[in-house]
């Protein structure tokens, strides 16, 4: 990302949104709380809307251990940020070593996973369903 640059998003009401990237990289990227809360926001925010987007695919999609991954995170975002499990696991919940099991109840998912974690969730698992095209 160019330092320089800005993050541009779209908006219902009018036009683009652009946050100027200058500020999070002056004195050194996440030296300041808004940055922190960027790091960790974002990528939670993008993990809610690419299940949105899955969840509305015509074909099910036949269930992968990063799916399930992806599935746990999504519902531990939607419950104060915790692993929420009441039912029995579809099937096995790993993404690159760590493994999300039914123990984890109540579990802080930021004990779990980072936000770098959950963007490299979301590359890999683009390479996996644009694979299954």
């Amino acid at each position: 990302m160019d330092p320089n640059g800005y993050l541009r998003t779209g908006r219902k009401s009018k036009g683009m949104h652009e946050i100027p990237m200058r500020q999070y990289f002056e004195d050194g990227w996440g030296k300041g709380d808004t940055n922190r809360v960027i790091l960790r926001v974002l990528p939670s925010l993008m993990v809610l809307e690419v299940w949105d987007m899955i969840k509305q695919l015509p074909d099910p999609l036949p269930s992968s251990p990063r799916l399930e991954f992806l599935f746990h995170v999504r519902n531990a975002i939607a419950h104060n940020s915790k692993i929420h499990i009441i039912r029995k696991m579809r099937g096995p919940a790993v993404f690159d070593g760590i493994e999300i099991r039914p123990e984890h109840h109540g579990t802080a998912l930021s004990d779990l996973v980072g936000p770098g974690d959950l963007l490299a969730l979301l590359d890999e698992l683009e390479v996996e369903l644009l694979e299954k095209d």
